[in-house]
Order: C-alpha cells, then structure tokens, then sequence
C-alpha cells in the first residue's frame, strides 16, 4: 500500500530507493529534474529512503526550487511498496558517489526498468545502464532526456550485455558490507541482454 500521499497520474516517473546521506547526491538528481523541467520534460520523481542526516538538504531545495508537485518524498517503504515503485516507474536514476555494490541497480535490471547510473559503477557493471559524471547535472540530464524520449521506442531496454543471474552469491556482496537483504533474496533472477 502506497503512502496516503501519494497521488498517481500518467505522467512518466523517476525513481531513486536510496537512504538521504549526502553520498547518494540526491541533490544532483533534483538539479538534473530542474534543467530538464525548464526544457518541457514532464515527469515525476519519487525518492524513497529515510534520513541519514540529508532529508533537510533535499527537502530546502526543492522548496527553494519550487518542485514540491515534481518529487515525490515516499520515506521508508516496505519491500512491497519497493516493487510497486519499481513496476510504477519508467526509469531509475542512481547518481550516488559511492559503489559498486548498490542493489537498486541489480533491482532495476529484475524489474526490467532502464538505469541510468554514476559513472562509479562503470567499472564494476560495464553495461546495463547509461552512465554520468555524478559531478554533473547536466552530465545526467542529458542521459536522462536520451531515456525519457526513447522510454516509448519499442524493445527499449538498458539490460547488461551478456546473461547475469543474480543470485545469494551476488547479493552476499551487499550483505557482507552490512547492507540489509532486500526484496531479490528470496529470488534468482536471471537478466538477459
């Protein structure tokens, strides 16, 4: 069950399940939302996560910004309400500065949603996604709006380039950094390019 307010409409949306610490440059994604709303961009963003000491940050700019009908703040959701994002969204955005091991990125490949990723996970993920210089806003605007104008073309689909499975021995790289199991542990997924 969704947050009561949350309201829904069919514009497309911006998805980022991420904690608010300032390493998950949260605020680069809400620069990047600016530009591409000031060049006609209709979307939506949802960020959901609760505050590790960033939630005031984010929440002052987009105040300041005026984007309070643009960005949606879902704070803690439950592993379900984590999958109706992902289902809900049309894109998902991680611009945070530190990786590899991020499962929003191995989540977006099951839900089979186009990535668009910092460039810290390059190395690490090679393909799969599009990627940014997390130091940009317009780095990650313009590889959003390449997603966003193609998010209707037929078949497409950021995938990683060879067949993944994604499996307890994967994930137990997330759980070893003390990062807790989450909805893909109890699947194996297997994601083809």
């Amino acid at each position: 069950m969704l947050p009561r307010n949350i309201q829904l409409n069919n514009s497309q949306i911006i998805f980022y399940p991420a904690q608010f610490w300032p390493h998950k440059n949260h605020i680069r994604l809400l620069q990047a939302t600016l530009h591409l709303k000031d060049k006609g961009f209709n979307f939506k963003v949802e960020l959901s996560g609760t505050d590790k000491g960033n939630l005031n940050s984010v929440k002052e700019f987009i105040h300041e910004k005026g984007l309070e009908k643009d960005v949606r703040l879902l704070g803690y959701i439950s592993d379900e309400e984590i999958a109706k994002s992902y289902n809900r969204a049309q894109l998902v955005v991680i611009p945070s500065y530190l990786g590899p091991n991020m499962m929003p990125i191995l989540e977006s490949w099951y839900f089979k949603r186009p990535l668009i990723a910092s460039k810290v996970f390059e190395n690490e993920y090679q393909t799969g996604a599009l990627y940014f210089d997390p130091n940009s806003f317009e780095d990650l605007a313009k590889e959003a709006a390449s997603a966003i104008s193609r998010l209707s073309s037929p078949g497409f689909l950021i995938v990683p380039a060879s067949t993944r499975e994604v499996t307890s021995d994967l994930l137990s790289l997330t759980n070893n950094s003390g990062v807790a199991p989450t909805i893909l542990e109890t699947k194996k997924v297997q994601v083809v390019g």
